[in-house]
């Protein structure tokens, strides 16, 4: 399966058309037409924007690996998460894993306090 073949199926998984998500990431539909002529891989921000767009990684739709989290079992929210996660930017991350620091240090000292 190819890089276009790969973007058809979880186009199909989702139910959107391609010419939706190409209007929605602005990029014309002749482009993913010569893409699959040519056998050809665009540049690494578009990619992204599939990616992103699909809710799948770069590396599925390039190689079609996926990472195996056959051995993770994840809740519905653990999910709902990550899927958000995926989308933040770095500034983002940053400040979230800034506040859980915090929180988890301000939990540890309760928890000492309350052994005490």
């Amino acid at each position: 399966m190819e890089f276009v073949e790969r973007i058809d199926k979880k186009l199909k998984e989702k139910n959107i058309k391609r010419v939706g998500m190409c209007e929605d990431i602005g990029i014309d539909t002749s482009i993913m037409t010569a893409w699959k002529k040519r056998g050809t891989i665009p540049a690494a921000d578009i990619c992204l924007k599939i990616a992103e767009y699909l809710g799948t990684s770069v590396e599925y739709l390039v190689t079609g690996k996926e990472k195996d989290l056959s051995s993770v079992d994840l809740t519905q929210e653990e999910e709902e998460v990550l899927d958000v996660w995926e989308n933040l930017n770095d500034f983002q991350k940053n400040t979230i894993k800034t506040l859980l620091e915090s929180y988890k240090k301000e939990n540890q000292a309760e928890l000492k306090k309350d052994s005490v």
